[in-house]
């Protein structure tokens, strides 16, 4: 019954001696050698193997105890060869044999080499994508301030002088330039994010969070506001500074966005989850509708003209960016009937040390 379940298997099994010498193989060596098995038994099987991988397979044979399967190339008789992965098993008696089960993974060592070339090239692109953008934003900065400064001379040369068309021309011509060099600086910003990155270390989030919001406590105590953090918080892997960032865009974000007429409240709060922590950033803003949700977190996407609400639309695509380097999630809920509240979830120092 075992000898009628190897020989109708479609994966080669195979008895062989310590030295390699090949006892028994099923037929299924016919199928993914083109070789009938007559020929096999009796060979030597590291004939049948690559060159370059016959070492390997023949210390694996040596050291059956070793678990786990092995991969490697096999010769077929058109000149051919084929990957497979083996694993072996020590039949337990005084002369060493052991069980070699060979199954065809062909198809998939080329998927996985195609994935590999492919994971290759677009990690290639990207960092000649981030270059670019860090050396031409960097360089375009430069000519427009130039245009800028002389526009600011021009105008002041004319003096009085100017009638209130050519007046409103240079100011619009002016405020461009100055809101180009902000989009350029924040696509800079942009690029920065996880440039030279340093390795990970436990970071406090309590004390992240409440450094953030420092640059804010005096405007929301100004407009009557209210601003709460948490006392204590897990402690996460990651980069303080990006993630002092990441936090101050979305406390700074939750104060920009509140109707003037309206006192601001942000309260930040962090749960504790299974296997990391969701920082929340709760706001009684204007609000973002769901169908908006996703499209703020992509660059230059705005909501609001900028005669309402000052910005670049690359904030939030920052913070994306930041989150997913730190392994985590970003998305945003709404805040009962007015606000929104922005979620964070983060992998805690534990959860990551454990895995």
């Amino acid at each position: 019954r075992y000898r009628l379940l190897a020989e109708h298997a479609s994966d080669v099994i195979a008895r062989v001696t310590a030295d390699g010498r090949v006892r028994y193989v099923s037929p299924a060596i016919a199928a993914l050698l083109g070789i009938d098995p007559v020929v096999v038994v009796g060979s030597r099987l590291q004939t049948f193997i690559h060159p370059a991988d016959r070492d390997r397979v023949g210390a694996r044979l040596a050291s059956p105890g070793e678990g786990g399967a092995i991969s490697f190339r096999m010769s077929q008789m058109d000149g051919g060869h084929v990957w497979v992965e083996a694993s072996t098993h020590g039949l337990g008696g005084d002369d060493g044999d052991v069980v070699a089960i060979i199954r065809d993974v062909t198809r998939r060592k080329a998927a996985e080499d195609a994935l590999a070339a492919k994971t290759i090239d677009l990690e290639r692109s990207n960092a000649e994508l981030e270059q670019f953008a860090y050396v031409a934003s960097h360089d375009l900065r430069e000519p427009l301030r130039m245009v800028a400064n002389y526009l600011q001379l021009i105008d002041r040369k004319l003096g009085d002088g100017k009638d209130e068309d050519l007046t409103d021309f240079l100011g619009f011509a002016i405020d461009g330039a100055k809101r180009m060099d902000r989009l350029i600086l924040d696509l800079l910003e942009f690029s920065r994010v996880g440039r030279n990155r340093p390795e990970f270390e436990p970071v406090d989030l309590a004390e992240v969070l409440y450094a953030a919001a420092q640059p804010f406590r005096d405007k929301i105590a100004d407009g009557g506001g209210r601003l709460e953090l948490p006392e204590a918080a897990p402690a996460v892997n990651g980069d303080r500074q990006e993630l002092a960032r990441l936090f101050q865009n979305l406390i700074g974000n939750a104060v920009k966005y509140v109707p003037p007429d309206r006192a601001p409240e942000v309260v930040v709060s962090v749960a504790v989850e299974p296997d990391g922590v969701v920082v929340s950033v709760a706001d009684n803003g204007i609000g973002i509708a769901a169908d908006h949700r996703e499209r703020v977190f992509q660059i230059f996407q705005r909501l609001h003209s900028r005669d309402k609400y000052e910005g670049t639309g690359v904030g939030l695509a920052i913070c994306r960016k930041i989150v997913d380097l730190h392994g985590g999630r970003i998305w945003i809920e709404a805040n009962g009937n007015e606000g929104s509240v922005f979620r964070v979830a983060l992998p805690s120092a534990e959860a990551q040390s454990t895995n």
